[in-house]
């Protein structure tokens, strides 16, 4: 997915870019796109900052292209939905089995939730340096 933004600063080796609220993989009104624009329209749209790896040697005020890899979002969501509620679910299983009660459901899923959350953590750096890291690829012309 290929995105316009803009270099609002570079501060320690780090590129960050502002994203307008019109950003997306284009495709919310085709069949099979996930309409995700519908969330911005009820929740109001915003433009957004994100950290960008900077390939293009780009400087503020700069308007760029930022690329994602494909299927990183779906990734990301996976990570993000299913980790988590998978291991909710988990240690709810587990707390029943363990006595039945309603107390040790409970319990147990929140040390699932927990213990998903610990697990994302720890997977902070590995992720944000990887594949699913945004990469600012073309500065574009002035128009």
């Amino acid at each position: 997915m290929r995105v316009e933004a803009r270099v609002i600063r570079i501060h320690a080796q780090q590129t960050f870019v502002r994203v307008g609220p019109q950003a997306g993989c284009g495709r919310c009104d085709e069949a099979g796109g996930c309409r995700s624009d519908m969330l911005g329209q009820i929740f109001g749209s915003r433009c957004r900052e994100y950290e960008v790896e900077n390939l293009a040697d780009a400087k503020p005020g700069h308007e760029v292209i930022v690329e994602i890899a494909d299927g990183a979002a779906l990734r990301a969501a996976l990570l993000a939905y299913v980790l988590p509620l998978s291991l909710l679910f988990a240690g709810a299983t587990l707390g029943w089995s363990v006595s039945g009660s309603e107390s040790s459901v409970i319990v147990g899923s929140v040390l699932g939730l927990v213990c998903s959350i610990l697990l994302l953590w720890g997977m902070r750096r590995r992720l944000s340096a990887g594949r699913m890291r945004p990469r600012l690829v073309e500065i574009l012309e002035p128009k």
